[in-house]
């Protein structure tokens, strides 16, 4: 694990934060340090990159998940499956 963040069990904080963040219109990554350690003293700098979704997204590897690199692989195969010209070729 990259963080102390991301050893929490982050259930109750996560839902508190999120619930604060959406009434505040703010982005989970957007919210500052010093207000997430209200919720917990273990957060830290690297807690920008667990609530960013591009971040969070592609470390979602495992087959079907919605990593960038899964969903180009399903872009190509149904291109090929379809019988289109691949456009990233």
């Amino acid at each position: 694990m990259d963080t102390n963040a991301e050893k929490l069990l982050f259930r109750d904080d996560v839902f508190r934060i999120v619930a604060q963040s959406a009434a505040n219109g703010t982005p989970l990554n957007q919210v500052p340090l010093a207000e997430l350690k209200k919720f917990s003293p273990l957060f830290d700098s690297g807690v920008a990159k667990i609530f960013d979704v591009r971040s969070a997204l592609a470390k979602r590897r495992a087959t079907g998940a919605p990593s960038a690199e899964n969903i180009a692989a399903q872009i190509t195969r149904w291109r090929l499956d379809l019988g289109l010209k691949n456009e990233s070729a």
